[in-house]
């Protein structure tokens, strides 16, 4: 009986130990604050007052407080800009678009750094978070990054901002690296939108240029290539389109972006064959199947072949000299200023536009 009650009381003093530890580590686990940060944004804000940058900003006190009295505010130009240091930082922009049809667009943006103590148990990441981080961030992490940006539609009968659909995000490469990130400058002036993706050095730009509406991506640069086809090549109003003109072998072209494997023609000027000027009499779309496109590498310098349209992804190949075996057989991609390419030894990758020679007859040193 007596060693009977010495288990029972062993076995509290056990499960007391484990209780306590249980405790310390529950402790020690780190929730953002802001985790339902994106899900709250995504909803209706009431605004009273008027339909000015501060009665905007004001009706997302709740969700994303601004101190008005140090916040940078151009009431005129519709521009707030907030930031406040301690704990990790704080800032967030926010700006007003006066659209074609006579409503108001409002944006919002956000980057919040939270400093985690060294140890912390894994925490929770909101799906809503535009850094790649996993569901929970390891024990050596010292910060969460927690950044994003929404757009909302003024209804002046209500009073109300609606929520809007997001930016074109989507057509932008996404590694699953744990530092890729998106950060969107407003701008104090002008209406198009710069999109900075990645952290530190390894970041890329895009422009979202105002049209009026909304936003559209820039393809931004563009890639010079040349006709390969050896019969005058149909060019389209619109992929599979009405033919509105015809280039001829070796006539000299830039293209913007490409669709199903359709190129668009950036501009109304190419050059022929014989690099005389040119001017399409369309002056309207204008695609070419990416078949008939070929472009040569420039000598001289390194090139770089990626996985992805993006420069932190892994590098596939990479050589300076030019010779049968790397030359480009076959342009497959343009995307966010990078162009996919097939090379006579079958190696596929993406390389930066700048590295390309758009004339059939040099190398463009």
């Amino acid at each position: 009986m007596q060693n009977k009650n010495i288990k029972q009381n062993n076995m509290k003093k056990i499960l007391s130990l484990v209780m306590a530890m249980m405790c310390i580590t529950m402790a020690h686990a780190y929730e953002s604050p802001y985790n339902n940060l994106g899900t709250a944004l995504n909803k209706p804000f009431k605004v009273k007052g008027g339909a000015g940058i501060v009665q905007f900003a004001s009706a997302f006190n709740n969700v994303l407080p601004i101190e008005m009295e140090t916040a940078m505010i151009d009431r005129k130009g519709g521009y707030i800009s907030y930031a406040e240091e301690g704990d990790g930082c704080y800032n967030v922009n926010m700006c007003i678009w006066n659209r074609k049809d006579g409503k108001k667009l409002f944006v919002v943006s956000y980057y919040i750094n939270e400093n985690v103590p060294t140890g912390t148990a894994a925490g929770k990441c909101s799906k809503y978070h535009y850094n790649a981080l996993r569901k929970g961030f390891s024990p050596d992490f010292k910060y969460l990054c927690n950044t994003g940006f929404r757009s909302y539609l003024y209804n002046a009968q209500t009073a109300t901002l609606e929520p809007m659909a997001e930016f074109p995000v989507n057509q932008l490469p996404r590694t699953g690296a744990e530092n890729d990130a998106y950060f969107m400058n407003l701008p104090q002036t002008g209406k198009d939108i710069t999109l900075i993706m990645g952290l530190e050095d390894e970041t890329s730009y895009h422009t979202l240029v105002w049209n009026g509406m909304g936003w559209t991506l820039a393809q931004e640069p563009s890639a010079r290539v040349y006709i390969k086809d050896s019969t005058p090549t149909n060019v389209r109003i619109a992929p599979k389109g009405t033919i509105v003109a015809t280039l001829n072998n070796n006539d000299m072209i830039v293209v913007d972006r490409c669709e199903n494997g359709w190129m668009h023609i950036a501009s109304n000027d190419y050059e022929t064959g014989d690099a005389q000027e040119a001017v399409f009499k369309n002056v309207g779309e204008k695609w070419v199947h990416r078949s008939t496109l070929a472009s040569n590498w420039q000598g001289g310098v390194e090139k770089l072949l990626y996985s992805s349209p993006n420069k932190i992804s892994a590098v596939v190949a990479r050589f300076e000299g030019i010779d049968d075996e790397n030359e480009i057989k076959e342009i497959l991609d343009l995307r966010n200023g990078m162009i996919k390419v097939r090379t006579h030894s079958g190696i596929v990758g993406w390389a930066d536009t700048s590295l390309l020679c758009g004339n059939s007859l040099t190398t463009c040193p």
